[in-house]
């Protein structure tokens, strides 16, 4: 049961990790090829004519299609007509070999063992999603041209079978949200291959990372019950852009080694793991880090310098770990840096003045807290936050042959919500449980760009215009991501906690007005 319960944790954040491989498009999302002349080879209609048959004679609840458009899914493969023009059947532009088939959402539960051979020996791409196998089919042991195999969505349990490394030319294997527990028997040195995409997301896959193909360059072992040390052997493929191995229980130090993927890792993704110590990178000009997310473990010591190398760094999430350290104001160099999170740790000190007049240009998003932050809180960053002014458009942050969506955690009045998708957010600065004073021009207010936010007024402010001209420094004690804001606030002149409701847009462009210890910016 518990098994169960996890495998519907995991279908709530679907795509968790979404391959977007150009070279692999889903078959339900293709038309079959209609040709003239030249027609599909007889043996491998009759292959599918006979499957069909399979299909039909089985139970009448067997065929259950996901969506309503894949009902009439095999109504389209008539004896009479070619094969190349059925629905969810591909073939090949110039030899007609069928080279692609899509059953995704009909039950083949008690079909898989009685298929021992597929008789299409061209068969390039098959998706079998959502199928209620319960297995990994042995006939595709014998699919020798097989490059593309999606398994995923189909309560498949045991190991994931050592035949699997030996299909020569597979190169991409989903088996997310199953319950596969482990590996048979893998090999103990890295070892040649075709694959470079592998996905076992949500899964309950047990103990340490298994040695790999050094092919790898797509990695995700999210959301399992992986233990243990992150192995030396994973720095060796030297091919891997994207390593995602996020909610597990993994513990240690992360490797050293790790860094010299820095030139070809595009995605780190470590969040909510037991992993402890320093993070002891040394990154070169040549790194190419888009994501590097270490949420909600155990690291401590200071953030690596190093970072600040990595010029094409969009999101850098060190939350909820036990970091020592200051305001990493040298990362206000990288100009693609989006989102900046860091809250819960022990950073301490001032935040000080920016740099330059273009520090941290892209920002959106920056959390800094449940820290030690103290002094007085720049109004200048916020004049120069010009991104923050923009509203997201929700795209997806593309990576190469993948995309990728990053999560994130709030804290508000005391509940913690995550997984909040980051690509849904407009903008967020989130200051709450720290010791900053905002010394500023209330007049100035429009220039704010937030979503969260505290401000207060004195006792003794009764019009908008003494408001405007009293420069006012509060202590920011409480923060919200709704728009209507509760407020607990000390003024510098009393001490006294002053409360009252705020809204704040992220587009405003006046202060409409003050009565009362309420502030309603609008656009």
């Amino acid at each position: 049961m518990k098994g169960y319960w996890r495998l519907a944790c995991c279908f709530s954040f679907l795509p968790f990790l979404c391959p977007a491989n150009p070279s692999f498009t889903p078959l339900s999302q293709t038309s079959s090829h209609h040709f003239f002349g030249q027609h599909c080879s007889s043996s491998e209609k009759t292959a599918l004519l006979q499957l069909k048959r399979d299909l039909s004679a089985a139970k009448p609840e067997s065929s259950i299609p996901l969506q309503p458009s894949s009902g009439s899914l095999l109504t389209s493969w008539k004896p009479n007509t070619d094969c190349c023009s059925w629905e969810s059947v591909n073939c090949h532009e110039v030899t007609k070999h069928v080279i692609g088939l899509n059953l995704s959402g009909h039950n083949l539960s008690s079909l898989v063992n009685s298929i021992k051979f597929l008789n299409l020996p061209y068969l390039e791409r098959l998706n079998l999603v959502n199928c209620k196998i319960g297995e990994i089919p042995s006939f595709v042991q014998k699919l020798g041209g097989l490059v593309e195999l999606d398994l995923s969505i189909n309560k498949i349990h045991g190991k994931v079978p050592k035949w699997i490394w030996l299909l020569e030319s597979l190169a991409y294997l989903n088996l997310s949200n199953n319950f596969l527990d482990g590996f048979e028997a893998p090999p103990s040195a890295p070892f040649l291959s075709s694959l470079t995409s592998l996905d076992l997301t949500c899964n309950l896959i047990e103990g340490s990372i298994p040695t790999l193909p050094i092919s790898i360059s797509f990695l995700s072992l999210a959301k399992n019950n992986l233990t243990g040390e992150i192995p030396v052997s994973l720095c060796s493929l030297s091919n891997l852009t994207i390593l995602d191995a996020c909610y597990n229980y993994m513990s240690g130090q992360i490797p050293k080694c790790l860094e010299v993927l820095g030139d070809t890792l595009i995605v780190l993704n470590l969040r909510k793991n037991r992993f402890s110590g320093l993070m002891p990178w040394k990154f070169t000009k040549e790194c190419s880090l888009k994501t590097l997310n270490l949420y909600a473990n155990q690291l401590t010591g200071k953030i690596p310098m190093s970072l600040k190398h990595c010029k094409r760094l969009q999101v850098l999430d060190l939350g909820d770990n036990q970091i020592n350290d200051t305001f990493p104001f040298w990362l206000g160099v990288l100009p693609d840096l989006r989102v900046l999170i860091l809250q819960s740790n022990s950073l301490r000190g001032p935040i000080g003045e920016p740099l330059t007049s273009n520090d941290f240009p892209m920002l959106q998003i920056l959390d800094l807290s449940s820290n030690y932050f103290t002094g007085n809180l720049p109004l200048d960053y916020f004049a120069i936050w010009k991104s923050m002014r923009i509203k997201l458009n929700g795209s997806q942050m593309y990576m190469g042959s993948y995309y990728y969506r990053e999560w994130m955690s709030i804290t508000s009045k005391g509940q913690r919500m995550d997984d909040i998708n980051i690509l849904t957010i407009f903008n967020v600065v989130h200051l709450v449980g720290n010791l900053l004073w905002l010394d500023m021009d209330v007049g100035r207010l429009w220039e704010l760009p937030l979503v969260t936010s505290c401000f207060g007024v004195p006792r003794d402010a009764l019009s908008l215009e003494m408001f405007r001209q009293t420069t006012l420094g509060l202590l920011i004690l409480c923060c919200d991501v709704s728009g209507l804001l509760d407020a607990w606030l000390i003024s510098p002149f009393t001490r006294a906690p002053l409360c009252g409701y705020f809204h704040l847009y992220t587009k405003h462009k006046r202060v409409s007005f003050v009565a009362k210890f309420e502030l309603s910016i609008v656009s």
